[in-house]
């Protein structure tokens, strides 16, 4: 069902909001500043770990939005998934 297949996603989740790449990349930003604000705010080491791998995540698809192709700020993420 799942195999690694290089791919290039300009919207969501399965290219939902593919017109849209510049409102996802202010819904990026806006994610990973409530992520890093939630991270220093961790009371539990497992809490901080979670939000931390959460965070990478965020800013992997962040770096693509910004300065992948087709343009700055509208920019298509790297996936490796295919269904």
């Amino acid at each position: 069902m799942l195999g690694l297949q290089l791919a290039f996603n300009p919207g969501a989740l399965l290219s939902l909001g593919s017109g849209a790449t510049w409102l996802l990349t202010l819904l990026g930003v806006a994610a990973t500043a409530v992520l890093i604000i939630g991270a220093t705010r961790a009371r539990t080491t497992g809490w901080a770990a979670g939000i931390g791998l959460i965070l990478g995540g965020a800013i992997g698809n962040l770096i693509d939005r910004l300065f992948a192709p087709p343009a700055f700020g509208r920019g298509h993420v790297t996936d490796f998934l295919a269904y």
